[in-house]
């Protein structure tokens, strides 16, 4: 499914640059590597959960990280960083999309991503407890640091 750089998803009516998302993703690994104590709280995993779209205007830094690493926002969806894994809760329509990028991911980082699809009208907290688990069960200390964005609700 890629295409000169680009990821399409199911329909093909989004399309997310490798390129840019690799270099991204990179750039985002790097820093959190090389800033984990001062800057990122010792973090071993980092959770962006990305709300459901509102008509409150607001700077969400979730949607920015969003748009920033994919291209687009994915609201009601939760990315979970880990070392060797990025997890992604979302919907089975995101998921087609997030897909495609498990080579670019790998090959930038070395992660492999994991994608928990959440029913049609189920909330997944399931599949986040399945996630925060993983989270667990990675964790040198089995008590990990989870670093999250404060101030989005």
């Amino acid at each position: 499914m890629a295409d000169n750089g680009n990821a399409k998803g199911g329909t093909g009516t989004y399309i997310i640059n490798l390129d840019n998302f690799s270099k991204r993703l990179k750039v985002f690994y790097d820093h959190w590597k090389e800033h984990k104590s001062d800057l990122w709280g010792s973090s071993d995993a980092i959770a962006i959960a990305t709300p459901p779209p509102s008509e409150d205007l607001r700077y969400l830094k979730s949607s920015a990280l969003d748009i920033w690493l994919l291209g687009y926002e994915f609201p009601e969806t939760i990315i979970v960083f880990m070392h060797k894994q990025i997890h992604v809760l979302c919907s089975q329509k995101k998921a087609n999309l997030i897909g495609t990028l498990k080579k670019a991911a790998s090959e930038a980082v070395g992660a492999d991503i994991v994608l928990h699809v959440k029913a049609k009208n189920g909330d997944g907290a399931d599949l986040m407890d399945d996630m925060l688990q993983t989270v667990r069960n990675q964790s040198k200390s089995g008590n990990p640091i989870v670093g999250h964005i404060a101030k989005d609700s």
